[in-house]
């Protein structure tokens, strides 16, 4: 990823192995607090695109950010978080 507007790919499958298309896709991103600057929270909604989901995330500085994946389906919510480096 690098800095200003990425795009973001996001395949689910179910435990036999099928996509799911039917989920709510959300994407949190942060950067914690540094000296002389506050945390930076934003989020981006992903929409169904076939068998992915797309979603745009605009990195607005350099540095290491903090990702959760937020996924909705039958009422349930499962989270993945993964951290990247933008450059």
């Amino acid at each position: 990823p690098v800095t200003g507007q990425n795009k973001m790919e996001i395949s689910i499958q179910d435990a036999t192995g099928a996509d799911v298309t039917d989920a709510t896709v959300a994407v949190d991103y942060s950067m914690p607090a540094m000296p002389g600057m506050p945390a930076m929270n934003y989020k981006a909604k992903a929409e169904v695109n076939g068998s992915r989901y797309l979603a745009n995330v605009n990195f607005s500085m350099s540095g290491a950010w903090n990702i959760n994946v937020k996924i909705t389906r039958a009422g349930k919510t499962q989270s993945v978080k993964f951290n990247v480096d933008v450059s």
